[in-house]
């Protein structure tokens, strides 16, 4: 899909087979993308390994699982 109509885009961490810190890298590098807002889904058993390390550009995070209002 064309990324740069997006409003904002969800990143998982925890994917097999895709690194969502090096796509949220490679968004920041694309000239359509890089002012769309990322966050990224972070399992809760890495919360304070990922928030010592870089976002690799994201906006912020949200923690999984988590229970939507």
């Amino acid at each position: 899909p064309e990324l740069s109509r997006f409003n904002a885009i969800v990143i998982d961490t925890d994917l097999e087979g895709v690194d969502g810190l090096e796509t949220t890298s490679q968004i920041r590098t694309e000239a359509e993308t890089y002012s769309i807002p990322v966050l990224l889904l972070i399992p809760e058993d890495q919360l304070e390994q990922r928030s010592s390390q870089s976002l690799r550009g994201a906006n912020g995070f949200i923690a999984k699982p988590f229970t939507p209002a």
